[in-house]
């Protein structure tokens, strides 16, 4: 990628540089330009890890977006897409209207393509309030932003602050092209962590001091209804038979002729009146023996 020195010079001249005959103090903005010019002169001469020690010492001095982005081409000119991939992102998170955004953007977009061929590749994990605690699948990762390669695939990502809910959300990371995820925390405790405690059953009595339990008194069954019951029903059964005799003594006497027009009348009367007795009475022997089964088994 072109435009290193350009950045380094835009650096360079945002530091203000010390004046005064007199021997100041010690100022961080001349450290952090000798550690800039340091490690300009390394990366010059291909010494690039070395030229990264130097620009995060800047970076810590002075912080400045033009060091991302060297740091990122130092770690490209090794090898590491990995590294300089998270480079570039907070370069860019530094300075969205950075000029050369576009170019930068097509570096990335070949970095990522390299470290997928590693079977990895980049989820940036920024927060709302910045600077949350941050986990991936369980495992703390610092404070956030997040820029790390992870294998491709369902990642839970969390985030937590004081006096702010827990955010989680669960994500999918693609095998081809980096992940950006942004969690907002919204105010107020983590419901999970006010959940109260449960409390502490006691302890059960040791058996010396159980106190002894009262007798139970046993119930005697009555069979006092399932007697009536089934009384019931044997004299409603045999008066039902008697009654079933006498309409069949009627009909047999109706069949057999010799009766005149009255005494016919007199004996179909009679039988089917007998006969309607019969069937009440089987009846009311039926729900008789019904009813003395129930009472059987339930007192």
């Amino acid at each position: 990628m072109t435009g290193f020195r350009l950045l380094l010079l835009a650096a360079l001249l945002a530091l203000p540089v010390a004046g005064g005959a007199a021997a100041p103090p010690p100022d961080p903005a001349a450290a952090a330009r000798a550690a800039y010019r340091k490690g300009a002169d390394l990366y010059k001469a291909g010494k690039y890890r070395e030229a990264i020690a130097e620009f995060e010492a800047a970076d810590r001095l002075k912080p400045s977006p033009a060091l991302q982005f060297n740091i990122g081409q130092a770690w490209e000119k090794l090898g590491d897409p990995a590294a300089a991939l998270a480079a570039f992102a907070r370069y860019l998170r530094l300075d969205p209207s950075a000029p050369n955004r576009e170019a930068v953007q097509k570096t990335v977009k070949a970095l990522e393509a390299r470290l997928a061929a590693t079977g990895r590749q980049m989820l940036h994990v920024t927060t709302d309030p910045p600077g949350a605690d941050l986990s991936v699948d369980g495992a703390p990762t610092g404070k956030a932003p997040l820029d790390a390669a992870y294998p491709p695939g369902p990642h839970a990502v969390s985030a937590a602050a004081p006096g702010r809910q827990v955010s989680r959300r669960d994500v999918v990371l693609p095998a081809d092209r980096s992940l950006e995820v942004n969690l907002v925390l919204e105010p107020g405790q983590d419901p999970a962590a006010a959940a109260p405690l449960a409390a502490t059953p006691p302890d059960a009595p040791l058996e010396a001091t159980r106190p002894d339990q009262a007798p139970q008194p046993v119930e005697r069954k009555s069979w006092l209804g399932p007697v009536i019951a089934a009384g019931v029903g044997v004299v409603a059964a045999g008066a039902g038979i008697v009654m079933g005799l006498q309409a069949r003594n009627a009909q047999d006497a109706l069949l057999a002729g010799g009766n005149d027009r009255s005494q016919a009348d007199a004996l179909a009367a009679k039988a089917k009146n007998d006969a309607t007795a019969a069937n009440v009475l089987y009846g009311v022997a039926g729900a008789a023996v019904l009813t003395g089964g129930i009472l059987a088994i339930a007192f």
